[in-house]
């Protein structure tokens, strides 16, 4: 599995780019950026959003996989929006995980339209910076 991980909003809201075949390594591996990126957030803001965008995704998801991950439990984990999951497969297998694992997610279509959730979710998210919109 390919992944990006990035500052959308600095030490605010995590863009995260996934792509390609997910193992299990990968996904251990992105699970650790991910606790680091949310240990090193602004320690003002209660929690960290990201934003997942969805690339090609290949293979089947693995649930107890996906439900083992560090950083869902992480205590400054906040919103989860994810963009362009066109995978049924995949759209069910998240949605089953972030119910086992209690997050609060959304699914949208654009990275435009999961900033401006966030900004309705989230009042303390910075407005003054730019991000790339593109997906």
């Amino acid at each position: 599995m390919a992944y990006q991980l990035s500052w959308m909003i600095p030490r605010r809201v995590i863009r995260v780019e996934l792509s390609g075949v997910i193992d299990e390594g990968a996904v251990r591996n992105f699970d650790q950026k991910m606790c680091k990126m949310l240990d090193e957030g602004d320690a003002d803001a209660a929690l960290i959003h990201h934003v997942m965008v969805f690339g090609e995704i290949v293979g089947r998801p693995n649930l107890k996989l996906l439900t083992s991950v560090a950083y869902a439990q992480h205590l400054r984990n906040g919103w989860m929006i994810t963009v362009g999951n066109n995978n049924p497969l995949m759209r069910m297998v998240n949605g089953l995980a972030a119910q086992i694992l209690q997050m609060r997610v959304a699914g949208i279509d654009t990275v435009e339209e999961a900033l401006q959730l966030l900004y309705e979710m989230d009042s303390t998210i910075p407005r003054d910076h730019y991000f790339d919109a593109s997906v």
